[in-house]
C-alpha cells in the first residue's frame, strides 16, 4: 500500500510543483508537510490512505490543490458525505486557507450550513440562471420563493 507521502507526490502534486518552480527535493518535502500542517494535518506523510478518516482524505485533497499557492481556490461540493463537525471543520479550512493565502475562494455546494458559514456574498443558481446574488443575511430575508424554498427545505417552489 502507499502511504500519504506518496500520495502526495503522485503526478498532480509533484509535477504542478515540478511545472511551477524548479525545486529541489528536499523543498518539495518541506512544502510538502508545510501544506499538511496548514490542512491541520502535520506529519501524517507516513500513513497509508486506508488509515484516514473521510475527512482526512478530504484535506490532503485540500493540501494537493494549494500546493502552487493558487489565487483562486474551486470547492467543488467540499462537505458531501461529511458528518457535521466534519463539515464545520471544512468550513473553518476554507477561512483559515483564504485568509492565510489571500485568495478567492469560490465554493460551489448544496450544503447551506457551509454557505452560511463561509460565504462573503452568495449567488444561488436554478435551472441554469443566476436566481439572487447577496449576502447571507439578504439570502436569508430573500423574498424569491425559490431561495427561500432552498434554504428552509421546502419542496414546493419547485414542483412545476
Amino acid at each position: 500500500m502507499q502511504d500519504c507521502q506518496h500520495l502526495l507526490h503522485e503526478r498532480p502534486f509533484l509535477n504542478g510543483q515540478r511545472e511551477q518552480f524548479t525545486l529541489p527535493e528536499d523543498e518539495i518535502a518541506r512544502r510538502v508537510a508545510e501544506k499538511l500542517e496548514w490542512v491541520g494535518l502535520p506529519g501524517i506523510e507516513q500513513k497509508k490512505p486506508a488509515e484516514l478518516s473521510g475527512g482526512m482524505k478530504k484535506r490532503v485533497g485540500l493540501a494537493r490543490g494549494i500546493a502552487t499557492d493558487p489565487e483562486v481556490i474551486l470547492y467543488d461540493e467540499p462537505t458531501t458525505g461529511l458528518d457535521p463537525v466534519n463539515t464545520k471543520r471544512i468550513g473553518n479550512l476554507i477561512l483559515s486557507l483564504r485568509d492565510r493565502m489571500h485568495c478567492t475562494s469560490l465554493v460551489v455546494t448544496h450544503d447551506m450550513t457551509t454557505v452560511f458559514q463561509v460565504a462573503d456574498r452568495i449567488a444561488f443558481i436554478y435551472d441554469r440562471r443566476i436566481q439572487a446574488i447577496g449576502t447571507a443575511d439578504e439570502m436569508r430575508r430573500s423574498a424569491n420563493p425559490r431561495v427561500r424554498g432552498f434554504i428552509e427545505g421546502d419542496p414546493s417552489p419547485f414542483e412545476d
